[in-house]
């Protein structure tokens, strides 16, 4: 029987890997808030560059904690505490896409929200949220979409 601490450890990289953008974004936007006037455009858009960046490293870290460490404990461990109504396949594909895809929605929210405040800009929330949903669904799971093909084509080949 899984103990607290053996979840706790098999949580601990990946909710790190997912919580690390939210956190460093949620750094430099106090930093550049807490910047002379002058320097807060320059801050904040010096961060904002490496987005992409930000983007494509935690979509890969995740995608090398799921396939290289442990997945089948982790797998294992998740699934007995799942419903029962749940098929596996299932459930398996939305613990997959899910986490990470929330947390980089989370993390582009901030973002863009760090935008209209640092940069003062009159963006509505309504515009906040779709600029971090077009952002998200057209690179982020694009990236993870062609991982995978690129990952079945030339490194199982085709068919596994």
């Amino acid at each position: 029987m899984p103990t607290l601490l053996t979840l706790a450890n098999l949580s601990i990289v990946p909710g790190a890997v997912l919580f690390l953008p939210i956190a460093v974004t949620l750094w430099f936007r106090w930093v550049a808030l807490r910047a002379d006037e002058a320097k807060q455009k320059l801050v904040w858009a010096g961060y904002r560059s490496f987005g992409r960046f930000i983007l494509a490293v935690t979509v890969a870290a995740w995608w090398g904690i799921w396939d290289f460490a442990g997945r089948s404990s982790f797998v294992s461990i998740v699934l007995r505490t799942w419903p029962r109504s749940l098929e596996i396949s299932s459930a398996a594909s939305w613990r997959f896409w899910l986490p990470p895809a929330a947390s980089l929605g989370i993390f582009l929210i901030l973002c863009y929200d760090g935008d209209k405040t640092v940069l003062r800009l009159k963006w509505t929330t309504t515009d906040t949220l779709r600029q971090a949903w077009w952002r998200l669904v057209s690179s982020d799971l694009a990236i993870r979409r062609r991982w995978r093909v690129a990952r079945t084509l030339f490194l199982f080949g085709p068919g596994t």
